[in-house]
């Protein structure tokens, strides 16, 4: 059965794609015949076959010795051979995630002009005024906007619009906390008790919470007076929390005074790059030589067509390009990307130190998590779908992102009812069922339309736990 991606692509596009299997045979039986050069076949025991092996030997030996500089050319024209198999199989698996990419804005461009259209009418219905996007001014900075509907927000229900799906309960709401802590914030992170920490965009405090009792010193900064008023209130009784009002800076803290910086489902919501790069440098400035910065953007691909009318609740998009250089221009090193083209797409970086002698330790410390290479045909294998050899390599080297590759998913299973979906691509991907706890709120946004099908699968694909059936430690 055809890659279901290199088939899209082949009926698409005029460029024919190849499974460079074949050719990775031949290289290989190649390499094979070269090394069986001199080779001595062995024959039945006798003086006169002893005979014939010794002089096969004093000639092979001869041989090898006169024809030394052709095996080694030989053996430079196989390694030069399987480099190009290996650079050409980049290229396709770079192709097909190019085509998977614009084929999803070419999809839902006209959607988007539609919506955009009906938003422009609206907002003239309102102020009673023609109203363009390409000359439409507003006053307003990004963080003044930023302020003025979080605290719409956190006055309306801070618990809701921090963490929809745990919303009903404090006991669920923290309990959700210390679940995102433990199996986002912290994962591959190893936190001395005597760091200091940071997050931006703390809200209420939910993760601060459970911080507070793993570090000596937490930090939260937030853009919403009423979330900070709403945090200290909750948080009071720790006296290791310190929580800021920001203005889109971090100046209430001193340069290299914190070990671990995070941001989680934060710069999602921001309507300007510019903001988000900016907290890059103020990260940069505030941690300590080889301190973690962990955080997540949004990577989607339709995004990048829609920082325009961005708002405070669905931002700008990033690709990682922009967000790699911004890093690297303010003096981190990327260390790890996770969930990659979807909308909460994870970078973790570290700041850049010099090797001195007896420098201490840090206080925090990344271990990446290694991939299991059997892994993702184990996956496709519950799909239901045979992917080809360089699509599942383009996978295991990270070179085709997991989104892209599975984005066929929203169309194979458009046929089911939500429920259905939901429960077919949890089991195929995490390998188990769902539980009804996480049913219910998943079901409840995709029936009235808070959440689709697409960031769904985002929202799995990112997730710890399909990272570990990747790493063979589940599924």
């Amino acid at each position: 059965m055809m890659d279901p991606i290199v088939a899209k692509l082949q009926a698409s596009s005029p460029v024919l794609l190849h499974d460079f299997g074949k050719l990775r045979r031949t290289v290989g039986a190649t390499e094979d015949l070269r090394r069986s050069v001199g080779n001595i076949n062995p024959r039945p025991p006798g003086w006169h076959n002893d005979l014939i092996q010794l002089v096969k030997k004093l000639m092979a030996r001869l041989l090898a010795w006169y024809t030394r500089p052709l095996n080694e050319y030989n053996a430079s024209v196989c390694r030069s051979l399987d480099e190009i198999v290996m650079a050409v199989e980049k290229l396709q698996a770079n192709l097909l995630a190019i085509d998977a990419r614009l084929e999803q804005l070419e999809q839902r461009s006209a959607a988007q002009h539609e919506s955009l259209q009906k938003q422009l009418e609206t907002l003239q219905n309102h102020v009673g005024a023609p109203v363009s996007l390409g000359t439409a001014e507003n006053s307003e900075t990004p963080a003044a906007r930023m302020e003025t509907d979080w605290d719409k927000r956190a006055r309306e229900d801070a618990r809701y619009y921090i963490d929809t799906g745990h919303s009903k309960s404090e006991e669920a709401f923290e309990k959700s906390g210390e679940w995102d802590l433990e199996s986002h914030i912290l994962q591959g992170i190893e936190l001395s008790s005597n760091a200091a920490v940071l997050e931006i965009g703390c809200g209420i405090g939910r993760l601060l919470k459970p911080l507070a009792r793993r570090a000596a010193h937490v930090i939260g900064v937030d853009i919403s007076s009423e979330m900070v008023r709403k945090a200290r209130a909750r948080l009071a009784e720790f006296p290791n929390i310190r929580i800021h009002k920001t203005e889109g800076d971090l100046s209430m803290v001193e340069s290299s005074s914190v070990d671990f910086c995070f941001s989680y489902v934060v710069f999602q919501h921001f309507p300007a790059k510019e903001p988000i790069f900016a907290y890059f440098e103020e990260a940069s400035r505030v941690l300590r030589k080889g301190g973690i910065f962990r955080f997540q953007i949004n990577q989607r691909a339709e995004k990048f067509m829609q920082s325009i009318v961005a708002d405070t609740w669905d931002g700008v998009g990033l690709d990682h390009v922009e967000v790699a250089t911004h890093l690297e221009q303010v003096g981190f090193k990327t260390l790890d990307t996770w969930g990659e083209m979807t909308h909460y797409a994870w970078y973790t970086a570290e700041k850049i130190k010099k090797a001195w002698p007896n420098e201490p330790e840090s206080m925090v410390q990344f271990h990446p998590t290694a991939l299991d290479s059997a892994a993702p045909g184990r996956v496709f294998q519950r799909i239901g779908e045979e992917m080809t050899e360089p699509t599942l390599n383009a996978l295991v080297s990270r070179r085709l992102a997991w989104r892209v590759a599975l984005d066929f998913l929203i169309e194979k299973w458009s046929s089911l009812n939500n429920e259905e979906f939901i429960r077919s691509v949890h089991c195929a991907l995490l390998n188990r069922g769902i539980e009804a706890e996480a049913l219910s709120p998943n079901l409840s946004m995709m029936e009235d339309g808070r959440l689709t099908r697409s960031v769904f699968l985002d929202s799995l694909v990112s997730s710890k736990e399909f990272r570990d059936v990747l790493a063979g430690l589940r599924g």
